[in-house]
């Protein structure tokens, strides 16, 4: 199974290696560019991007992981819409933080009224989306963990939960 992390100018990569790492573990980790194989992230790196979007042929349970950023810069492309659409009818896990959950509403993947329902508050094993606002970083990783069921035991998710947000060593 893959996760496609969706690449563009930008794109705030802080708000979504935690969770790029924790899936890591069960997924393999694919770059996507829309319409560039090299981006320049809103931190000032560059990435070179695994694939770009018209290539990507998704399957059910792949992930599909939107970063904020500036999204002016890629709104209205018809190649991420059919990339989203196309992600959805094959019923992809989606996880979008910051404006990336803008992403998701304008095209029309998700209501207003799914913000709240699918945020990292109201998470569960069985939700297709996990929904955080830019700071939720933490938490977004440790929601996209549940709605993958990548955590092998409740103490593998109480361990992850102490290290990465509570900072206790867990050694």
């Amino acid at each position: 199974m893959n996760v496609y992390v969706l690449m563009y100018d930008e794109c705030a990569l802080f708000e979504i290696i935690l969770g790029c790492y924790f899936l890591k573990a069960k997924y393999n980790i694919i770059t996507v560019g829309i319409d560039a194989e090299e981006i320049r992230s809103f931190e000032g790196i560059k990435v070179k991007c695994d694939t770009l979007m018209q290539n990507v042929s998704s399957s059910k349970g792949d992930v599909v992981v939107i970063p904020g950023g500036n999204i002016n810069l890629i709104n209205n492309k018809s190649l991420l819409r059919d990339f989203l659409c196309k992600s959805n009818l094959s019923e992809c896990l989606f996880g979008a933080i910051c404006s990336g959950v803008d992403i998701l509403k304008e095209n029309s993947l998700i209501t207003s009224n799914d913000i709240d329902k699918y945020s990292i508050s109201n998470v569960k094993l069985g939700n297709r989306f996990v929904l955080a606002k830019p700071n939720e970083y933490v938490d977004f990783a440790l929601s996209l963990g549940i709605i993958t069921n990548i955590y092998e035991s409740q103490n593998d998710f109480d361990e992850t939960v102490n290290f990465f947000k509570l900072f206790k060593e867990c050694w």
